[in-house]
């Protein structure tokens, strides 16, 4: 007679300590609404800006803060702005020596911790000159023009 280990016994008990040891760690996990968190509808990525002040605007979660930075340095913030029922708007000013091409990164935080992000890249018009101050003059402080 042959002995053979019981190895279906084995095996369901494996398979549903598995599944609910994965049960379990999917329950501590936030629940998702599917929604995202953070919307920015303006500036559109790859947008150009009729001025050099430029509103970022969008929808997030209630409550959340609403950050924007330089996307090229990610130290700089450039402003801030809170979510109110479920809308957020606010004006960043760009100097006249800003580079035209300018990215933003926008994030929402909240009390929990980090929500959501994006990236918006854009163009700012370019600055007119005064022709008054440019060019060469012989012009100097004892002779006059």
């Amino acid at each position: 007679m042959t002995m053979s280990l019981p190895w279906r016994p084995i095996l369901a008990v494996t398979a549903v300590a598995a599944l609910a040891t994965g049960g379990a760690l999917l329950t501590l996990l936030p629940a998702s609404t599917g929604e995202e968190s953070l919307i920015v509808t303006t500036p559109t990525n790859g947008s150009d800006s009729a001025t050099r002040s430029v509103v970022v605007s969008g929808t997030g979660t209630d409550d959340a803060i609403v950050r924007i930075y330089d996307a090229h340095s990610n130290a700089i913030l450039l402003g801030s702005t809170k979510v109110i029922d479920g809308t957020f708007s606010t004006v960043v000013e760009y100097a006249d020596d800003a580079p035209e091409r300018q990215g933003l990164y926008i994030d929402a935080i909240k009390e929990d911790g980090f929500l959501d992000a994006d990236v918006v890249d854009i163009t700012l018009p370019a600055v007119e000159t005064d022709p008054t101050t440019t060019g060469s003059s012989s012009a100097t402080a004892s002779t006059p023009r």
